[in-house]
């Protein structure tokens, strides 16, 4: 990410497993990051997900509580010879205040403070 935009991701996953995608996009390992959905660190599109084959659709955004990205499936490329999915993912900072570019509100489980007068 330079000057706070987006890095493009391009990879290839078995299959369009939520487990798999956020994988690649947050640079673990699928088996590590099984373990963070299933511990409800994940969200997709700001609503938590706890089983790690949620299939995922291009535009959905994975935020990750204790990541300081959020990463969003742009483009699914096609199959290769292997039988994988490419894919073109958009990672992108947290700003300070947990606001993803690409989602409305702040980041998951992060509770907004109560501003005067509401």
């Amino acid at each position: 990410m330079i000057n706070g935009m987006p890095a493009t991701i391009r990879g290839t996953v078995a299959s369009l497993r939520l487990d798999a995608v956020a994988a690649l996009g947050f640079s673990t390992s699928r088996t590590k990051m099984a373990e963070e959905i299933k511990a409800a660190r994940v969200w997709v599109n700001s609503r938590q997900v706890l089983d790690p084959s949620h299939q995922v659709r291009v535009g959905d955004a994975i935020t990750a509580r204790g990541r300081r990205v959020s990463v969003k499936l742009q483009e699914v490329t096609g199959e290769t010879k292997k039988g994988r999915m490419g894919v073109i993912l958009l990672r992108q900072a947290i700003d300070g205040g947990g606001e993803v570019p690409w989602t409305q509100g702040g980041s998951p489980g992060r509770e907004r403070e109560p501003q005067p007068g509401e």
